[in-house]
């Protein structure tokens, strides 16, 4: 990348390092920034540091790493991905605790990468990109920030970078729906991304919104502490087991001790992925076969009232939305103090949470598992791109969809 864009710039050490102790916001100019230090924007830095280029800043806007692993801290939080894929081939790990390592593993993975591969000193903490504007002239992005710990203002600098990352992520702003009444609902009101730790749910009637992949952990995760749990969802979701398990200590020591073995166990875990689970949902119709069965049967095996199961059987193929993996959802529902109303929230009257098919009942709590702006990412985005004509990315995705020029 040297020998692309000879201009002379700033290493991370002359912006970041002796600034950031000093207390001072310089200016700057660097060959890349990247917006973001989620998994993607670490890659991102760690590619960049593999060819030799050291000019680079990672913007993030929290004080740590970690992006989505760092902000959902809800009861149950863990990957649908088994660990031994869902991290990098370039950083493995060899002692995951369990097939789907849960939220503070990966957390905590995540932050031992940015030491270990060298990010620390290129990462620019409480750093808000407010804008990024291509400048024609210079041939460089000049990128708005603004610092300081949240709720305190800081004066914005201006960053100039030639190339712009955008590792922002779609899973960083919530979808809240509007719901009539919910801001005048009596008790705490939160989304499963903004989990609200000082709420005490031992005892409470609460109801969870949405039925898909936080809410299928969200609700074994709190069923043994709640008095009642009422479900709202729109539409059931096909949920396949998960199979999760403690990874054996033998077989952790053997891949500390054989990396080349945890490589091929990787590459197995990603060709059944490609070549089975993916054929079962879009390709093959026998496959695809297949799997309905196994998800209606995994249904089946835990809950035994017919009612319910009727109410949690899809009415559409596999594969028409995401399919869940979970060992604990069905086994959570079954339980007594459990109710599933198939409906969309309708409004709130007072404690009282009404669905659209006229069901209703009365809580003490409501979470929000409604997912994030991924259809809608010129409302998640929280910064403003303009082009060297000075269209705005977000009008422009806002009125003719989300594209890329590829």
């Amino acid at each position: 990348m040297n020998g692309i864009l000879k201009t002379r710039t700033a290493s991370a050490n002359e912006v970041e390092g002796k600034s950031e102790a000093r207390g001072r916001r310089p200016s700057a100019v660097v060959q890349v920034a990247i917006v973001g230090a989620g998994f993607s924007g670490m890659a991102a830095g760690a590619r960049l540091k593999k060819e030799g280029e050291n000019s680079f800043l990672i913007l993030e806007k929290a004080a740590e790493v970690g992006g989505t692993w760092r902000d959902n801290t809800y009861p149950g939080c863990a990957c649908d991905v088994k660990s031994n894929l869902y991290s990098y081939s370039f950083a493995p790990r060899s002692n995951w605790s369990r097939l789907y390592a849960p939220q503070p593993e990966i957390f905590e993975y995540l932050k031992e990468c940015s030491h270990n591969l060298g990010l620390r000193h290129h990462i620019r903490f409480n750093s808000q990109v407010q804008e990024a504007r291509f400048d024609k002239k210079s041939a460089s992005w000049k990128i708005k920030i603004s610092t300081g710990q949240p709720g305190k203002s800081a004066e914005p600098y201006w960053l100039e970078a030639r190339i712009l990352v955008m590792a922002p992520g779609p899973l960083n702003r919530p979808f809240f729906p509007d719901i009539p009444g919910l801001q005048d609902f009596p008790g705490p009101v939160f989304h499963s991304s903004q989990w609200d730790h000082s709420a005490d749910l031992k005892g409470k009637r609460v109801a969870v919104v949405g039925s898909g992949a936080s809410a299928i952990q969200v609700v074994p995760g709190i069923i043994d502490e709640v008095r009642e749990l009422h479900l709202f969802q729109r539409s059931a979701a096909y949920v396949t087991p998960r199979n999760d398990r403690p990874v054996a200590p033998w077989k952790r020591s053997l891949f500390a001790r054989l990396p080349a073995l945890q490589r091929l166990h990787r590459l197995k875990v990603y060709a059944y992925n490609e070549l089975i689970a993916g054929n079962a949902i879009y390709g093959s119709r026998l496959l695809s076969f297949l799997a309905t069965r196994l998800a209606l049967r995994h249904m089946r095996s835990s809950i035994q009232d017919s009612e319910l199961q009727a109410r949690l059987r899809p009415n559409y193929r596999i594969g028409c939305k995401r399919v869940l993996l979970s060992d604990d959802y069905y086994p959570a529902l079954a339980q007594s103090h459990a109710r599933v109303i198939s409906s969309a929230v309708n409004s709130v009257e007072g404690n009282r949470i009404l669905g659209a098919n006229g069901e209703w009942a009365e809580v003490d709590a409501i979470i929000l598992c409604t997912g994030f702006q991924v259809s809608n990412m010129h409302r998640a985005l929280d910064l403003d791109v303009f082009g060297d004509d000075g269209q705005s990315l977000k009008e422009i995705w806002e009125r003719d969809g989300m594209q890329a020029h590829l």
